[in-house]
């Protein structure tokens, strides 16, 4: 997942257009680096908050997600995002997309490998839901998801905020349940 920081959208706004594939020229070399979504920023622990500009105005912050390219590992790497981060650099200072581009930028990988964020820290409950359908077989999303694989159902939904969809399609609310019993037994 990618994020502008505090500021003008505008300089991700040719980053959209290639996601969203309205690019009037291609952008090859994001291509290969499987940039597949843009969506509304999250207040992290919010019901669906959107984060704003710090400008002053009504715009909505952006955050890109972006799947890892070794495939046959499956998984984020260092390697792999700093490969994401080279691409974007390059894409940023690029001429062609951007009229004024930057002498320079710097780009951090800030991922906690010990500790992964979830996917309701930056997006809000709908592209939580899109992306899953488009990344999960769709036998799998059924009521036993959520306590057949808790780990990973864990790392789409963290906080207490899930959606009605995640509570009742997934099992998130029996997940919740024998979550909240197996604490009481520690105790």
């Amino acid at each position: 997942m990618m994020e502008k920081g505090n500021g003008d959208e505008m300089y991700v706004y040719e980053l959209k257009r290639y996601v969203r594939d309205q690019l009037d020229q291609p952008a090859r070399d994001l291509d290969k680096l499987n940039f597949v979504k843009t969506c509304d920023r999250r207040i992290p622990n919010t019901k669906n908050a959107t984060m704003k500009q710090g400008d002053g105005t009504s715009c909505s912050r952006s955050a890109f997600v972006r799947h890892p390219t070794d495939l046959e590992n499956g998984h984020s790497t260092k390697e792999s995002r700093q490969e994401g981060l080279r691409g974007l650099k390059d894409f940023f200072m690029d001429p062609k997309f951007h009229r004024y581009p930057p002498k320079d930028i710097v780009l951090v990988d800030l991922t906690d490998e010990t500790n992964p964020a979830s996917l309701d820290e930056y997006f809000c409950d709908d592209a939580i839901k899109e992306l899953m359908e488009e990344d999960l077989d769709s036998a799998d999303l059924n009521p036993q998801f959520a306590t057949k694989w808790p780990e990973f159902a864990r790392t789409r939904w963290k906080c207490d905020h899930i959606s009605e969809w995640g509570l009742n399609s997934l099992g998130y609310a029996a997940l919740l349940e024998k979550e909240k019993e197996e604490g009481k037994e520690e105790t």
